[in-house]
C-alpha cells in the first residue's frame, strides 16, 4: 500500500518542504525572466514623440502679406532662389488656446471698407513647426505697414489634381507641435474644440509607402468647413474635391455636391466616385 506524499507547510516552520520550495524558486525565476522581457517589448513598441517644436515663451516677430482665404496665412519673403526668383514661406496663423485668429483680424478691420486681405502686416507670436510646415500662435498684430487690396495678389494657387482623399481629420495646431501626440482618438476632444474655435481643419493622409501628407480643408468657394467636419474629428473619412497648392501647403477644396463620409473599415470597401 503506497503512501501519498502530501506536503503541508505552516508559516512558523523554519523551512518549507522540498516540493513547495522548488515550485516557489521556479516561479520567482520565471517572474525575473518575464518581467524584463515584457518591459522591453512595451518600450520597443511605443510610438515615439514627433520631432515637432512649439517655441512657447520664445516670441518671434515677422513681417509679411496677410492671406485670409482659404485659411489665414502670413506670406513671408525669404529671399531669392538660384534663378533669382522670389522665395516665400506661407505660415499658417492660429490664435491663443483653442481659437483661430478670425476675431483678432476682425477687430483690426474697423472700417467697413478696410480689408486686411493682401495687406503687409507685422505680427509677433510663437512659432510651431513640424515636417516642413510652419504655424504661428499670434500674440499680437503690431502694425499694418500698408492697407490691403482686398485680394492676395502675391499668392498664386496652382491646380494639382483631384479625386477622393482618405485620412484623419484633425487640427493643425496640436498636430504640428503643441501636443504630442496631436492625432488619433485620444486627441479627438481637444481637436474638436480647436476646430470649433476657428482653427482650420486638416486631413492627415498616409500613402502606401507610409509617408504622411497634410491637406488643409476648405469649401469649394474657399470658405471655412469647420462646422461640417466637426462630427468626423478623429475619424478616418473620405473627402471628394480638387487640390490646389498654396506655396508649401496643399489645400483640398471639397466638392459641394459630395458630403464627408466615414471611410470603410480597413479601407476594404469601395471608394466613391467623385465625378
Amino acid at each position: 500500500m503506497s503512501k501519498e506524499n502530501n506536503e503541508f507547510y505552516i508559516g512558523w516552520q523554519p523551512e518549507a518542504p522540498d516540493g513547495i520550495s522548488q515550485r516557489v524558486r521556479q516561479f520567482i525565476w520565471a517572474v525575473l525572466a518575464i518581467v524584463p522581457m515584457v518591459g522591453a517589448l512595451l518600450v520597443l513598441n511605443q510610438v515615439g514623440f514627433a520631432d515637432s517644436t512649439f517655441e512657447f515663451g520664445l516670441p518671434t516677430e515677422l513681417e509679411g502679406v496677410l492671406v485670409k482665404q482659404p485659411a489665414p496665412f502670413l506670406r513671408v519673403h525669404r529671399g531669392k532662389d538660384l534663378n533669382g526668383e522670389a522665395v516665400y514661406q506661407n505660415i499658417l496663423l492660429v490664435g491663443k488656446g483653442k481659437h483661430g485668429v478670425s476675431d483678432l483680424l476682425a477687430n483690426m478691420e474697423k472700417h467697413p471698407s478696410m480689408s486686411l486681405e493682401g495687406a503687409k502686416i507685422r505680427i509677433n507670436g510663437y512659432l510651431i513647426y513640424h515636417d516642413g510646415k510652419t504655424l504661428m500662435e499670434v500674440e499680437d498684430i503690431m502694425g499694418i505697414l500698408n492697407e490691403g487690396t482686398g485680394i492676395a495678389e502675391a499668392t498664386p494657387l496652382k491646380q494639382v489634381g483631384g479625386g477622393v482623399f482618405v485620412g484623419e481629420i484633425t487640427d493643425p495646431k496640436c498636430l504640428f507641435g503643441v501636443m504630442k501626440p496631436g492625432y488619433g482618438k485620444p486627441h479627438r476632444s481637444c481637436a474638436a474644440r480647436c476646430i470649433a474655435g476657428g482653427i482650420p481643419p486638416v486631413l492627415k493622409t498616409l500613402s502606401t509607402s507610409g509617408k504622411e501628407q497634410y491637406y488643409l480643408l476648405a469649401g469649394e468657394d474657399g470658405k471655412a468647413l469647420n462646422t461640417e467636419v466637426l462630427p468626423f474629428v478623429g475619424d478616418q473619412v473620405m473627402v471628394c474635391g480638387s487640390v490646389k497648392k498654396l506655396g508649401d501647403w496643399l489645400v483640398i477644396y471639397k466638392d459641394s455636391k459630395k458630403g464627408i463620409e466615414l471611410a470603410p473599415g480597413g479601407l476594404k470597401g469601395e471608394l466613391p466616385l467623385c465625378n
